[in-house]
């Protein structure tokens, strides 16, 4: 089965009349086979030592991946299509109850698509994102985490991540450092007054960062931790970079940033004042 705009469609099966003929070819790419497993597993294991009853979701997620065609990721090439347009993805334009969004360039929620899905919720974009709860407000010391799944499907490595600090979410004036890391296995650190976007860590290749695959999603756990004097930046438990917290927006919202046309999962996110 194909989901396609919350329809499911039906593969076509061949009629055992037509046992005599050729069968029709069934494409057999890892994707697809991996779509098949998790149709079938009822189990499906998300991470280690962490099994998760999710057939028909994962199913469904799977399917949407392999309705698409998947492009080779060129890490080196990676800034290659930079200035390449949103995918149209057709959305609802809502968001589940609690969330809020600012995407890109003012690009209508519509082109974006954002729902709960249990465990957590999955976002596929056009235009890149952020997304936030406004109960994530905190002033100063905190711990955040995210378990994000990341689906093969995007041209080219994008970012998605973690902010901190927001400010002023819904104006021109809007603030917050941001903390991504894309399926090549780089990660980033960088900081938002307005227009005005500084670099605190350029894109970095980190050993600690789960490189995307063609045949299946990917899970990481980004977190990062602001204490008095410093903010460090951790993937899957492993500090990748620690600034002065004076180089950071500490104070504000705390939520997702997500590039365009990436297909994520977020399993969970969790925001601890400390």
């Amino acid at each position: 089965m194909d989901r396609t705009n919350g329809r499911l469609v039906r593969l076509r099966e061949v009629r055992k009349s037509d046992c005599t003929q050729k069968a029709p070819r069934v494409r057999n790419t890892p994707v697809h086979r991996a779509v098949l497993r998790s149709t079938f597993d009822t189990n499906h294991t998300f991470t280690t030592g962490m099994k998760i009853n999710m057939r028909l979701h994962l199913a469904a997620l799977l399917l949407t991946v392999a309705a698409t065609p998947v492009m080779a990721q060129d890490s080196t090439h990676a800034h290659a299509a930079d200035h390449d347009h949103d995918n149209a993805v057709h959305g609802s334009g809502t968001l589940p109850s609690g969330w809020m969004a600012r995407t890109d360039n003012n690009a209508p929620l519509t082109n974006l698509k954002f729902e709960d899905m249990a465990p957590g919720w999955h976002v596929t974009t056009g235009p890149a994102v952020l997304l936030y709860r406004g109960t994530d407000h905190v002033d100063g010391r905190v711990h955040a985490i995210a378990k994000i799944h990341l689906f093969p499907g995007a041209g080219h490595a994008e970012g998605f991540g973690l902010f901190l600090g927001g400010q002023h979410l819904t104006d021109a004036g809007e603030s917050y450092t941001y903390f991504l890391i894309r399926g090549d296995g780089k990660y980033l650190v960088k900081r938002r007054n307005g227009t005005n976007v500084t670099t605190i860590a350029d894109w970095t290749d980190s050993d600690a960062i789960v490189k995307q695959k063609a045949d299946g999603p990917v899970v990481n756990e980004l977190s990062f931790q602001v204490g008095a004097d410093s903010v460090g930046f951790m993937v899957n438990g492993k500090t990748v970079y620690t600034a002065p917290a004076s180089q950071v927006d500490t104070k504000g919202t705390v939520g997702l940033r997500v590039n365009h046309n990436l297909n994520i999962h977020i399993e969970s996110l969790g925001v601890h004042p400390l």
